[in-house]
């Protein structure tokens, strides 16, 4: 769960209830029962009293939440995860929603959850400098006293673009991606490792 009083805001403050329509389509939307809907916006509004998440409190949140990683480095790729309409802000709707892909999903749709991390310029794809940086981020994000030099981690990231790139098109398609890491008990324990 987020942390408490995340924005500073005073806890006590009115929470607006959800109405029962939106409580059953949230249901519906994410699986979850109507109890835990209804629990999961308490939570929010009591850490996010506007309704909404801006980029500066998910960082904050990121800084709370994984105090040894480098919350730049991710909290920008999994914000725009969340915020599926690019309006710059996560609502409730989509704040549930990407929980419920985390918390619920196959292997397979956690993998297309992971593509679309890597996929930095939302094109679809993963080329290989964005496989590069998000190699080095990583590097970078969970161990800052490592030893790995950013060209090592771009060495890194090309071997394993070049695991992914199976049709040798010089682009990994999601499907290309999810396959290849169900498939291949190395890229499954190299993507273990980077994410510490």
């Amino acid at each position: 769960t987020i942390p408490t009083d995340l924005t500073g805001q005073q806890s006590n403050r009115h929470i607006p209830s959800l109405p029962k329509k939106e409580v059953r389509a949230l249901t519906e939307l994410t699986g979850f029962s109507a109890e835990q809907v209804n629990s999961w916006h308490k939570q929010f509004f009591k850490d996010f009293p506007s309704g909404e998440i801006t980029d500066q409190e998910f960082r904050k949140y990121y800084c709370e939440a994984f105090p040894g990683l480098n919350p730049i480095a991710f909290s920008e790729r999994t914000f725009c995860l969340y915020d599926t309409n690019g309006d710059g802000i996560i609502n409730f709707k989509e704040f549930l929603t990407g929980i419920s892909h985390l918390e619920s999903a196959s292997i397979e749709s956690q993998l297309a959850i992971s593509f679309r991390f890597y996929d930095i310029d939302g094109s679809g794809t993963i080329g290989v400098d964005e496989m590069e940086e998000m190699v080095v981020a990583l590097q970078r994000a969970v161990s800052r006293s490592t030893n790995v030099s950013e060209e090592k981690a771009r060495e890194i990231g090309r071997q394993i673009f070049s695991l992914l790139d199976k049709s040798e098109d010089g682009v990994i398609e999601e499907s290309e991606f999810v396959y290849a890491v169900t498939h291949n008990m190395e890229l499954r324990e190299i993507f273990a490792n980077l994410t510490g």
